[in-house]
């Protein structure tokens, strides 16, 4: 059985189920949008560039920018203020998950 992995306090990966719990309600991912969210989480803390993340399917530059918008709506409290997927312009993406929030000082 696949482990969850918690993204912010309220969403949870589940790997078997390709997909997130919010709470207690599932959201299906496409898999374009599951991908890209495993690539970053398995990269938590850094910065992933836009082509590295092009080359997980291989997908369409707007495809992982339509991927990152999904995400960001279901990952994100606020999705227009991001706290857990970051944008670094020029240089790619990084994901905070949770966990890393509650260990740095």
């Amino acid at each position: 059985m696949a482990e969850f992995r918690r993204i912010t306090p309220i969403v949870r990966l589940d790997p078997g189920a390709q997909g997130l719990w919010r709470r207690t309600r599932f959201v299906s991912l496409p898999p374009v949008a599951y991908q890209i969210l495993c690539c970053l989480d398995d990269q938590a803390g850094l910065i992933v560039p836009l082509e590295s993340l092009c080359q997980t399917g291989p997908y369409a530059v707007s495809a992982v920018y339509h991927a990152i918008r999904l995400l960001r709506a279901v990952i994100e409290p606020y999705p227009a203020r991001h706290q857990y997927l970051l944008t670094h312009r020029g240089q790619g993406y990084v994901l905070i998950p949770y966990h890393y929030r509650c260990h740095k000082i």
